[in-house]
């Protein structure tokens, strides 16, 4: 079984201080700059990794966009933010946190270019 994995796009600034910000977090899962090879490997859709951050579980899943960010958090060792992943991922707030993540994603002042 591999480790859980949330990747973010290494040439958004944006992207970088919120990977930061997650390294202390506390989460067991790793936080990892999304390149071509490394996403490839771990099942994600470069297409959809140009639009929506992925979250891969240990069990070889993928999910993208707020729902990844919640399935990250859930991996938190800090019940706050343990809790503010399960938040995300409740049925009743994916949709509002998923329009969130979507007005976030489409202003953010770069765009993903994936080196191969």
């Amino acid at each position: 079984m591999e480790s859980a994995a949330l990747f973010y796009d290494p040439d958004c600034g944006m992207c970088q201080r919120a990977a930061n910000l997650l390294a202390h977090a506390g989460l067991t899962a790793r936080v990892v700059p999304g390149e071509a090879e490394t996403l490839l490997d771990a099942g994600v859709q470069l297409e959809r990794f140009i639009r929506q951050i992925p979250f891969r579980t240990e069990q070889g899943q993928v999910a993208y966009g707020a729902l990844a960010i919640g399935l990250a958090l859930r991996t938190s060792r800090y019940v706050p933010v343990r809790a503010a992943g399960v938040l995300l991922t409740q049925p009743l707030i994916r949709p509002v946190a998923e329009r969130a993540y979507r007005l976030v994603a489409d202003n953010r002042s770069t765009t993903c270019t994936l080196k191969t």
